[in-house]
């Protein structure tokens, strides 16, 4: 189990963030910290645009790299090479954003988010993190093999043994980050 080690930020510049960034810290009980940062909880009239190519130049901070990673190739092309503004809706519906919120809730929200992480093993949860965040650095075939690395540091795991007998028992695992 994890708990939440502090409160969210949100503002702009504070703990190194971006517009549009909220970040909740996860402490596993083997005292490692696992950091959330959603990246895209936007308030409901947010707007999107990479004017980048307006402006004579193109988007820096792996723009033209990460966007298509998102929303795919072709809809990247499309926002980069036009600057079109989106609204926060669209951004959704395209993948951009990964939740909705107006300004108020969008702390409540990332931190139920956090709360549902934490449920989930402390030791699985940084395995999926880490085969992910490789993986996604790779071709599928070495990201898969990234994936089978990660899975065999979990299967040694008393996480798991608890998981599974959890499962069986039909009750809330009770993880010791072990």
């Amino acid at each position: 189990m994890m708990r939440l080690a502090s409160r969210c930020w949100s503002r702009v510049g504070e703990r190194g963030l971006s517009t549009g960034q909220l970040q909740v810290a996860l402490e596993p009980l083997d005292g490692s910290i696992f950091m959330l940062t959603l990246n895209r909880p936007d308030a409901r009239n947010a707007q999107f645009a990479f004017p980048e190519t307006r402006l004579g130049i193109i988007p820096g901070a792996g723009g033209t790299q990460r966007l298509p990673r998102v929303v795919g190739t072709p809809r990247a092309k499309e926002l980069i090479y036009t600057g079109r503004r989106i609204s926060a809706q669209e951004a959704l519906d395209i993948g951009l954003a990964d939740h909705l919120a107006d300004s108020v809730s969008a702390e409540d929200r990332a931190l139920r988010l956090a709360r549902d992480i934490a449920q989930g093993g402390p030791v699985a949860l940084r395995m999926a993190k880490q085969a992910i965040g490789l993986g996604m650095e790779v071709d599928l075939a070495s990201g898969l093999l990234v994936e089978e690395a990660c899975y065999a540091q979990v299967i040694p795991t008393q996480d798991r043994l608890e998981g599974l007998k959890a499962f069986a028992e039909k009750r809330p695992p009770v993880f010791k980050g072990e």
